[in-house]
């Protein structure tokens, strides 16, 4: 028997198709293929069929199974074998606006928070002119109506945004546009200084954040468009000139819609103003896009990517024989591997940072292997120790030849609503202002490299880690920045397997569990080689990815509200086994809140005691959820309640009181309840 398990060049068919077909044909004739090789690697899932004829759920018999195979693959990320496969950079797209008709902003409110007045007049021109109402704020050193529509704030007051819009909103005004242009350059330098990280901190980054709490505390669930508009961001033309202050206000951009169900954002990149560019800017302020990044470049329009980098072999040795690094962060897992790792192969000698005492058995190994340790117990964040015991560490070892920040601290304040100011600013510490210390520190030295051990956090901006986002994008804009006469570079590290963050972030599951939670994770012998490799190729920002890194920032992208509502239509399953025992539905409210859950998460039999979290539950189906209890209950929840009551019971006893008071209060039809 003569079979082609190969399509023809000009055939249409699909492949797995082909080879299914010729398989099938050789049983036919009596040859038993060997179905196990055939099948390694996939794994079957049990489903439930329906109970009866009448269960309105439809299993169509009409299905091409190659066609589904095909859909299957494309949300499942497959892990390349090869390191060398593992790495990817941004990369800007050119794009195009197709035209559209003139935008309905006839008696909406658009809010533009701006200290910049040329560039304020024109955009407040434009919006009049499409007849909506325009106020404007300006930075002042307090709170102040200056004239009709016009204000000052003082960004750094956190209460003067509540001050902004109680008064809009006793002028009957709501917001429905809010556009932020207090990360356009001043007209100073864009050096990374204490004093511009500091203006940029509280006027980007903690700006947007007080933006969204105090919006939503007075207008609910009102939806709003905010968009944020900065030079210094990114590096398209690679003639731009980078400003890493400002790059955590692109932490804020990235992460507020995943947590606010009403809010789309944008961050829009502008180097100059000229005609053409302020037509380009005004088009994305007023026609709705679906990109969180955007470049305008004059007339050009750029949207961000990532393209894989091909890897090869590094031809020169990038770590020299008994030479000194510098590692902070010493006491973490990431530092004790690199630090063996440089000892081992290199001989090198160690100038390890940490905060408090050392890890005594680490350097103990370390000199066992006849390396010279100096440990400096210093918090990275203070310039004045660290730059003094740098100093005295040379004289006994000589000049460092690289450095590599590992220092990070994990982002558990939770969502945006919930997080303090005092918890960001801990959180950013070691990226932030330590990377600010050590790039000062040896501005004027001769480095071979300076790594930063940056997140792919920054690229996918994950659920309820705004600050740890914001400091990774900062350590990416120091390295693209390029200031330095030595090559500065971030790598965006994923999750590692056996040390590091993930692994105190999956602490509480299951053996079993956290090793399926971070199969797609690197080894420490694959990060010192992915280490290597990235300083050889010396791209400023590299993303460590052990699957298709494009494919899963798209998926991310394309995760809205109703594709997720259509794909949680599934079999009723029986009560799993969790830790509350099951306690029936008594009140209206409860009833109603069960329904929404069964038919959400297709399980039978949920308590009003059981916990969101525990039955399945995460960040995005909560949004989903909040956005199906609104319009059955007709009660807008926020997400800070949604956390606080993560239970039928303790939810429905908040929507009934909260009525009632309501109910008690307004003399009118109650429409719609904000809690």
């Amino acid at each position: 028997v003569s079979l082609n398990s190969i399509r023809h060049f000009k055939e249409n068919d699909n492949d797995e198709a082909q080879l299914a077909k010729c398989l099938g044909q050789l049983w036919s004739h009596g040859i038993v293929p060997d179905w196990s090789a055939y099948h390694t690697g996939e794994r079957r899932k049990r489903i439930s069929l329906p109970t009866y004829s009448f269960e309105p759920i439809a299993y169509p018999t009409e299905v091409n199974p190659f066609e589904l195979f095909l859909k299957q693959n494309n949300y499942v990320h497959k892990r390349s074998a090869k390191v060398n496969d593992w790495f990817f950079r941004p990369q800007w797209k050119q794009s195009i606006r197709l035209p559209k008709g003139l935008p309905d902003l006839k008696n909406k409110t658009v809010v533009l928070f701006s200290d910049h007045p040329d560039l304020t007049n024109k955009i407040r021109d434009n919006f009049i002119a499409q007849h909506a109402t325009c106020v404007t704020v300006s930075i002042g050193a307090g709170f102040e109506k200056r004239g009709l529509d016009v204000y000052a704030i003082n960004p750094a007051v956190h209460h003067h945004y509540e001050m902004l819009f109680a008064a809009l909103k006793d002028d009957g005004l709501i917001p429905s546009n809010i556009v932020h242009f207090l990360n356009v350059d001043r007209n100073d330098s864009l050096v990374a200084t204490s004093e511009n990280i500091n203006f940029y901190q509280k006027a980007g980054y903690e700006s947007l954040l007080e933006i969204v709490r105090k919006f939503t505390s007075l207008f609910g669930s009102t939806p709003l468009q905010l968009d944020v508009v900065a030079n210094g961001w990114y590096s398209v033309t690679g003639n731009e000139m980078i400003c890493p202050a400002k790059a955590p206000s692109l932490g804020a951009v990235k992460v507020i819609p995943s947590e606010f169900l009403n809010i789309t954002c944008s961050a829009i990149d502008v180097v100059d103003y000229s005609e053409a560019s302020l037509k380009s800017l005004f088009s994305e302020l007023v026609y709705p896009s679906d990109n969180t990044e955007v470049a305008i470049r004059g007339k050009y329009r750029y949207l961000k990517g990532f393209e894989k980098i091909s890897v090869e072999p590094v031809d020169r040795p990038v770590f020299r024989i008994k030479g000194t690094y510098l590692i902070t962060g010493a006491n973490g897992g990431m530092s004790s591997v690199f630090s063996n790792y440089l000892v081992d192969e290199f001989q090198s000698n160690l100038i390890l940072t940490g905060r408090g005492e050392p890890r005594t058995d680490l350097i103990r190994t370390l000199e066992k292997k006849g390396a010279k340790v100096i440990y400096i117990p210093s918090d990275v964040t203070d310039f004045n120790t660290m730059a003094l015991e740098i100093e005295k560490a040379e004289q006994l070892l000589g000049s460092i030849n690289g450095v590599i920040h590992t220092a990070g601290m994990g982002d558990y304040a939770g969502v945006i609503l919930n997080r303090s100011h005092a918890d960001d600013q801990k959180i950013c510490a070691p990226k932030l202002w330590g990377t600010q210390v050590l790039v000062s520190i040896f501005r004027n030295k001769k480095l071979d490299f300076f790594v930063n051990c940056s997140s792919i956090s920054a690229s996918l901006a994950p659920f309820g880690q705004v600050a740890y986002v914001a400091s990774n994008l900062y350590q990416d804009a120091v390295a693209e920045a390029d200031r330095f006469d030595f090559p500065v570079l971030s790598i965006e590290w994923t999750a590692m397997q056996e040390i590091g963050m993930a692994i105190h972030a999956t602490r509480h599951l299951s053996p079993g569990d956290q090793a399926s939670a971070l199969k797609t994770g690197i080894s420490p012998k694959d990060a010192v080689q992915i280490l290597a490799s990235a300083i050889g190729i010396r791209l400023p920002v590299q993303i460590i990815s052990t699957s298709d890194f494009e494919q899963i920032f798209n998926e991310r992208q394309d995760l809205k509200m109703e594709g997720m509502e259509s794909g949680l239509a599934v079999p009723a399953q029986n009560r799993p086994d969790i830790s509350t025992a099951f306690v029936a539905a008594e009140t209206d409210t409860e009833k109603k809140l069960l329904y929404i859950y069964e038919k959400f998460f297709g399980i039978k039999q949920i308590g009003i005691e059981d916990n969101f979290f525990e039955l399945g539950g995460d960040s995005l189906k909560a949004m989903v959820l909040l956005k199906k209890i609104s319009q059955e209950l007709n009660v807008n929840l926020t997400l800070k309640v949604f956390f606080e009551h993560p239970t039928i019971k303790k939810m429905a006893l908040d929507i009934d009181e909260i009525k009632f008071l309501l109910e008690k209060k307004n003399t009118g039809q109650v429409k719609t309840i904000k809690i």
